[in-house]
Parts: structure tokens; C-alpha cells; sequence
């Protein structure tokens, strides 16, 4: 808050998306109180609000096995591979699907969000699978 130059603060994004319009909640809490802003706490406050305590902590759960499963292929795409990296990719695939479900059944009534969320889910999952079969092709080449 300290490096906040005036009063006026913009942003880049439109709020026709669920995912933006529970970033623009924490962005309000910010600068409601800009001194005081602690962005987890801003974010469960939005969550619970919005969904509930139970569907709020799934919420960061999905995030958290998203993010996870997007640094691995990040990690695919640039060192080398090394072992377990395909399982824990897989595991964190699982996860998503499983935070999905979950989330789905919860949160029947939130179908913008659910599909926002299965959108992000399968871009990460598609990423996942091509990266998967771009190191198949390459040890097949090495070993020729």
C-alpha cells in the first residue's frame, strides 16, 4: 500500500467472469483498507461469502492442485524429465478432477463458475497429455 502512488487504481480485466468477480471482491477489500489488506484472508472472506465455508476451502484445493499440475508442466516444458514427474502430474490431474466433482455436486446452482472451472481444468489437462506424448516421441528418437 505504501507504493500506491494516488488514489486511482485500474484494472484489466472484465467482470462478466465468475473467477474476475471474486478477484474484483478481494480487489475492493484491498482498497477498502489498503494498510490493513491481508490477501488470504481477503480471499477466504469471498469465498465463504459467496459459496460457503466447505465449497470455499474446495475452491482452494482445486486452485492449489491447478497451480500444482501447471508448475509441473511448466517444468516439462523447460529441464529436463525426471522420474515421478508423469505421477505427480497425474496425481494432480486426479486431484483436479476429484475438487471438481466435489465442487459440482456442492455447488449445483453455480454453473458459470463449474464450467469456468472445467475450462481451466481441461486447458491444464490438455497441456498435461501433449507434454506426455511430446517426451514419448522424443526417448523414442533418442533411442534410434
Amino acid at each position: 500500500h505504501r507504493l500506491n502512488d494516488s488514489r486511482q487504481r485500474y484494472t484489466n480485466h472484465h467482470a462478466s467472469s465468475e473467477v474476475y468477480k471474486l478477484k474484483y471482491a478481494t480487489v475492493a477489500d484491498y482498497l477498502w483498507n489498503t494498510a490493513a489488506y491481508d490477501p488470504e484472508r481477503s480471499l477466504w472472506k469471498v469465498l465463504v461469502r459467496s459459496y460457503g465455508t466447505d465449497s470455499a476451502e474446495k475452491l482452494i484445493r482445486f486452485s492449489d492442485a491447478y497451480y500444482r499440475l501447471y508448475g509441473i508442466c511448466r517444468h516439462m516444458e523447460t529441464e529436463d524429465h525426471h522420474k515421478g514427474i508423469k505421477k505427480r502430474g497425474q496425481n494432480s490431474l486426479s486431484d483436479l478432477n476429484q475438487y471438481l466433482a466435489d465442487l459440482s455436486k456442492a455447488l449445483s446452482n453455480q454453473q458459470p463458475l463449474i464450467e469456468e472451472l472445467k475450462y481451466f481444468r481441461n486447458k491444464q489437462k490438455r497441456r498435461f497429455e501433449k507434454l506426455l506424448r511430446d517426451k514419448k516421441v522424443k526417448e523414442t528418437s533418442d533411442e534410434s
